[in-house]
């Protein structure tokens, strides 16, 4: 099995302290979700934006084989309520005929070329992941990088012109950790994660930069199949609750309030 991206080498601890989480700038927020032929349609619609009675969206497709072409995935078709649009999509082995590699694009639609970019990524080696993407017209703008599980452990590394980043994370008995260091070693973010039991999880995060120290923590409580809890505070003094419901298949309730100097909520149904 391939490693993770180099991006997601905190993924299990921060899912605790982010997945979910009601997006407060947009307090009532509708997100449909509808099954086609070869893929999935996506609305989502931001109710009650700024005082408003505004209800701008953003429809976003995922298709697979689009005209019949076995090999070709649209990962994202997206035109959001700026007038923006983004096209994302991989072309794999059925096109390529390569073990392990997979061809990705991406652009906005609106500078086709000027915005394309390109990328690869190569799982042809055990346990190890390579990704390269760089800009058609800028290929000197390109970002490379490598994860390898070892034993219990991931390391990885990522490049970005002249920058570099590491990380590692590691799981043994239930316990997660990682450190990332990023921006020219200037960034140092730890994170760890412990499942207590199957319907509890714990998570803390703490990063150190420039500007100081910041951590934050939370929990993540599974009262049954159709209500989780999570809660989660910063050392700012910010706290955040969330209620996820699940009353039937396919229909999703997120519900949350932040707490800090002032109090906000929001509201999230998914169809």
């Amino acid at each position: 099995m391939a490693p993770v991206k180099f991006d997601d080498l905190n993924k299990v601890a921060k899912s605790v302290l982010s997945d979910d989480y009601i997006n407060m700038g947009s307090p009532f927020q509708f997100k449909a979700k509808q099954k086609v032929c070869c893929g999935t349609v996506t609305t989502t619609v931001d109710l009650n934006q700024d005082g408003k009675n505004a209800t701008s969206g953003v429809v976003s497709w995922k298709l697979s084989n689009p005209m019949g072409i076995n090999g070709l995935a649209v990962d994202k078709f997206e035109y959001n309520k700026n007038g923006g649009m983004k096209l994302e999509g991989t072309l794999n082995k059925s096109i390529h005929k390569v073990d392990g590699l997979s061809v990705e694009f991406k652009t906005d639609l609106q500078d086709p070329l000027g915005k394309l970019k390109k990328g690869i990524t190569y799982t042809g080696l055990a346990d190890t992941q390579v990704k390269f993407e760089t800009a058609v017209l800028k290929p000197d703008a390109f970002t490379a990088e490598v994860t390898r599980v070892q034993g219990p452990a991931t390391i990885g590394a990522k490049v970005a012109g002249s920058n570099v980043d590491v990380g590692l994370r590691m799981s043994v008995s239930g316990l997660f950790t990682s450190l990332l260091v990023t921006k020219a070693f200037s960034t140092f973010e730890g994170a760890v994660h412990y499942k207590v039991n199957k319907t509890l999880e714990v998570a803390a995060l703490a990063t150190k930069d420039n500007k100081g120290v910041s951590a934050s923590g939370g929990i993540k409580f599974v009262l049954n199949d159709a209500l989780t809890l999570k809660a989660k505070a910063t050392d700012k003094g910010v706290a955040h609750v969330l209620a996820t419901y699940k009353p039937a298949k396919g229909f999703t309730v997120h519900s949350g309030a932040s707490f800090g100097k002032d109090v906000s909520y929001g509201v999230q149904l998914n169809i």
